[in-house]
């Protein structure tokens, strides 16, 4: 151990020194009064009427804000983008899901479909964070 260790050592007091006065079961600074135990004990017996509550507030809000970015793209004149909109939503990261997926549904060949996917993912991206 170095020097500097050995001295930081002997400044600080251990907690057995500290606590040496103390009942440590009734001190506050250890001693949550059993709250930590019961969030623990209601996360794990939760019901499953509680989840699945949990999971439709989730679905509305998710599903209103869906809504309100489709809305969003319709006001400003961009509404034939909603469908690759959706895609994008749907796909995540994997476009070229979402260009086989455009391709099928407009019976277009892939290049094609490609070159829409990112033509209307360029015009998404700018209504939404600008230039």
């Amino acid at each position: 151990m170095s020097w500097r260790s050995e001295r930081f050592n002997d400044a600080m007091p251990s907690l057995d020194r500290m606590l040496k006065d103390v009942d440590a079961t009734k001190a506050p600074i250890l001693f949550d009064n059993g709250t930590g135990a019961t969030r623990i004990v209601a996360a794990c017996d939760r019901s499953p009427e509680d989840e699945e509550k949990n999971e439709r507030e989730y679905l509305s809000t998710y599903n209103r804000r869906i809504a309100a970015a489709r809305m969003r793209l319709v006001r400003r004149g961009l509404g034939y983008t909603v469908p690759t909109l959706m895609c994008i939503i749907r796909n995540g990261r994997r476009y070229g899901d979402s260009v086989r997926e455009i391709a099928t549904c407009r019976q277009i060949g892939y290049g094609a479909a490609k070159k829409l996917y990112f033509e209307h993912r360029k015009k998404i991206e700018e209504s939404y964070f600008g230039q």
